[in-house]
C-alpha cells in the first residue's frame, strides 16, 4: 500500500495555479520547486497559467501567497519552502507561524493553499524529501491539480 495519495485522472489544462518558492534552504527548495514545475507540465497545465513567485524565506509565504491570490486569478497556489530544526526553538515559531499563516490564507480567500513546506529534522531528511523518486514537489503538484479542478468546478 502506497503512503501517497493515490490520484485519479488528472488533466490540469483549465487550473490557474500560483507557486510561491522560499529561497531558504534554496537547494531543497529548488529541488522541490523543479520537480512540481515539470510535474504541472506533465499534467497539462499551460506555462502561462503558472504564476510564480519566491520569497526570502518560509516566514514570507502566507503573505505572498495572499498577495498572489489577491492580484492574480488562480485555482490554487502550492507554497514551498523548508524549515530544518536547530538548536533553538526557532524552528518551532516559524513551522508553527507559517503553518497557521497558510491555512488562515487559504480560509479567508476560500482559495486551496497547499502545504508544500518541509520541516525536517536535519538536512539529510530534507534532501531525502526534495531528490530523486523522494522528491515531494510532484506529489503536491498533483494536490493541486486536484484542488484546482475542484476549485474551477465550484466556480461553474
Amino acid at each position: 500500500m502506497s503512503k501517497y495519495a493515490i490520484f485519479n485522472e488528472l488533466n490540469g489544462e483549465n487550473v490557474h495555479v500560483g507557486i510561491v518558492r522560499a529561497r531558504w534552504n534554496g537547494d531543497i527548495t529548488h529541488n522541490l520547486y523543479t520537480g512540481a514545475v515539470a510535474t504541472f507540465s506533465d499534467y497539462g497545465v499551460p506555462h502561462d497559467h503558472m504564476r510564480k513567485r519566491e520569497v526570502p524565506g518560509s516566514f514570507e509565504l502566507p503573505w505572498m501567497t495572499q498577495s498572489l491570490i489577491n492580484t492574480h486569478e488562480v485555482d490554487v497556489v502550492l507554497a514551498i519552502g523548508c524549515l530544518i530544526q536547530g538548536s533553538t526553538p526557532h524552528f518551532e515559531y516559524l513551522a508553527n507561524a507559517v503553518s497557521n499563516g497558510l491555512t488562515t490564507v487559504s480560509l479567508q480567500t476560500g482559495i486551496p493553499v497547499v502545504f508544500g513546506v518541509l520541516t525536517c529534522l536535519n538536512e539529510e531528511q530534507a534532501r531525502e524529501r526534495s531528490e530523486g523518486s523522494h522528491n515531494h514537489g510532484p506529489e503536491w503538484a498533483k494536490t493541486a491539480i486536484e484542488l484546482g479542478n475542484m476549485q474551477t468546478e465550484f466556480r461553474s
